[in-house]
């Protein structure tokens, strides 16, 4: 699940007091630092994070780096965090950190009264809540909208984020790591008759010169 996955990972590695709120994210591009960070954590979750890698590290200077991502998944990941925000943040705070897993456990547990303020999963939050049906709520699909004008909008102020995002991306993944490089070992097989019979033979000459060897030492 996006929040689960990723929102919490970033509460868990972010301080309290440097703790952006929903809207921080939807300021935009002209908080550089804050939206990359939003682009390098969160969009992938949207895009696929191997097609998401894939993207970066293409080197055709003739694709757009407006590829990375298109408007609607931008909108989308924003749209996700403003919708579940607030609830995964009281979690985080109640289970003073990211939440275990419940392996086993297919029973609906809600660690929070706060709900989602877009979706219903179904999920009775409070006594006082009735059941609702799933989805996404007229306000949701509106809020979406919304999001995706102010994309389009931001994108066009601002034409060279994404290809210096991707330039910066690129640097970092290219960082050559130091890694002691190990010999490698060939395991002896059997699959081509010829490799298998010069092994046995090879084998068989060196012991029978080990075997002479030996006779010789205990001449006197």
């Amino acid at each position: 699940m996006f929040t689960n996955q990723y929102l919490t990972v970033w509460l868990s590695e972010t301080e309290k007091k440097n703790r952006l709120t929903k809207d921080d994210f939807c300021k935009g591009r002209k908080q550089k630092h804050i939206y990359r960070d939003f682009f390098s954590r969160f969009i992938p979750s949207i895009v696929g994070p191997e097609l998401f890698r894939q993207r970066i590290q293409d080197n055709d200077e003739n694709v757009s780096a407006d590829t990375i991502c298109t408007t609607s998944d931008e909108a989308f990941a924003l749209l996700l965090i403003e919708n579940s925000f607030d609830r995964w943040v009281d979690i985080f705070e109640k289970r003073n950190g990211i939440p275990t897993q419940r392996r086993g456990d297919r029973t609906k547990q809600c660690d929070s009264d706060i709900e989602p303020m877009y979706t219903h999963g179904g999920i009775k939050y409070t006594t006082a809540t009735k059941t609702k049906t799933k989805g996404w709520t007229k306000q949701g699909i509106e809020r979406y909208n919304e999001l995706f004008v102010l994309v389009a909008r931001d994108r066009i102020k601002h034409p060279s984020f994404l290809r210096k995002f991707r330039n910066k991306q690129r640097k970092v993944k290219q960082t050559p790591k130091k890694n002691k490089q190990q010999e490698s070992i060939k395991a002896i097989h059997a699959l081509w008759d010829d490799n298998a019979n010069t092994i046995i033979k090879t084998d068989t000459n060196d012991q029978q010169s080990s075997d002479s060897s030996d006779d010789d030492d205990g001449v006197l």
